[in-house]
């Protein structure tokens, strides 16, 4: 009985594997591929200060739920901040999404930017990604999708205050939305499916599968 249920579980893997292929636009959801995914418990990640005028390092039990994370200390204008570039991950002309959490022990109102430049005239743009008003205290989620023309490059992200009070940032993810599988055969009818793959039923007059 154990394998006849074995061959039977791994019968219908099969047609429903043929199914996925063949039919993805109707059955097969995407999901979100990392691009970007910076925890900071080994290195910076990359992330340093906007300049050299304040404090920006990893620190043990700093982060979310007690993790590494970063800390940003002894600001002296709000334009100082956390940047990192991105250039070697991202390209212009996808939407990616970007996650990061932040606290503070004071009420602030958080910025993410993003720079990127054309690759043809050098030319920089700056788009404010994220401003969202953060209670003090507590973790928070930034989170905001964006694309970035084509043909442009670098991708800078900066986060930054509307205050030079210390803050701290954990976790930043960026995703990008693909597809399971490739869509080849969308028009075939799930009855195509099962007697393409070998998977058809033929009843007989005690139900056997022949």
């Amino acid at each position: 009985m154990k394998k006849r249920r074995l061959f039977a579980a791994a019968t219908t893997a099969a047609c429903m594997a043929s199914f996925l292929t063949v039919l993805p636009g109707a059955v097969a959801p995407s999901y979100a591929a990392s691009v970007v995914s910076n925890d900071f418990e080994v290195t910076y990640e990359g992330w340093h200060g906007t300049t050299d005028e304040f404090q920006i390092k990893a620190v043990n039990g700093a982060g979310f739920e007690n993790s590494r994370g970063m800390a940003v200390t002894g600001r002296t204008t709000p334009a100082d901040g956390a940047a990192s570039s991105k250039g070697l991950w991202l390209e212009g002309g996808i939407n990616y999404t970007y996650n990061l959490k932040v606290f503070a022990k004071t009420n602030e109102t958080f910025h993410l930017t993003l720079l990127y430049k054309d690759m043809d005239t050098n030319e920089e743009t700056t788009v404010e990604l994220i401003n969202k008003d953060v209670k003090a205290g507590e973790w928070t989620d930034l989170s905001t999708s964006f694309k970035a023309p084509e043909n442009t490059y670098e991708y800078l992200m900066t986060l930054t205050t509307d205050s030079t009070n210390d803050f701290w940032f954990d976790d930043v993810l960026i995703t990008q939305q693909k597809k399971f599988g490739t869509a080849r055969r969308a028009h075939h009818t799930a009855e195509e499916v099962r007697n393409s793959s070998g998977c058809s039923r033929r009843q007989g007059t005690q139900g056997r599968i022949r």
